[in-house]
């Protein structure tokens, strides 16, 4: 393409790259919807979010570099409520867009929260550069052959 872009294009794999047990997970909504999603989310501890986190609190507590790498390195697959993506490029830094760990957009304000949240996780994305060559994630090491080649021809 003449223009990369930082935002992955979702593709669904049968075999997740991020397991429920395995897995750290960070949801980053908006302010007045984090008490509705802590609420949403008391019940299901089996969807395996460790996290919520608000874009004011983003910004206020993970406003230096150090802050910034530190959250990036301490959770595997972060969230993000739909509404606020734009406004959290420049929130994250480039350390997030760096190591591929920029957030997949989720809507918070629709009744099957888990759904979303499971769609998100169990697909993988595809991330267009600048060139003429582009990469996508469809395995983990520890996956089997039989795994890796369903998640191949999907």
């Amino acid at each position: 393409p003449a223009q990369g872009k930082n935002k992955g294009i979702p593709i669904p794999i049968p075999h997740t790259l991020h397991p429920v047990d395995e897995t750290r997970l960070c949801i980053i909504v908006k302010d007045d919807a984090v008490k509705p999603v802590k609420a949403k989310l008391e019940g299901q501890l089996h969807m395996g979010v460790d996290k919520v986190l608000s874009l004011t609190k983003l910004r206020t507590r993970f406003a230096d570099h150090q802050k910034k790498r530190e959250l990036c390195g301490s959770y595997d697959l972060f969230l993000a409520d739909d509404r606020i993506l734009p406004m959290l490029t420049k929130a994250l830094g480039r350390e997030f867009f760096k190591h591929k760990k920029q957030p997949r957009p989720i809507k918070v304000l629709r009744k099957n929260l888990e759904g979303q949240i499971s769609k998100a996780r169990d697909s993988t994305r595809l991330y267009l550069g600048w060139g003429n060559c582009s990469a996508v994630r469809i395995a983990r090491t520890d996956m089997s052959t039989a795994e890796i080649i369903a998640n191949l021809s999907q």
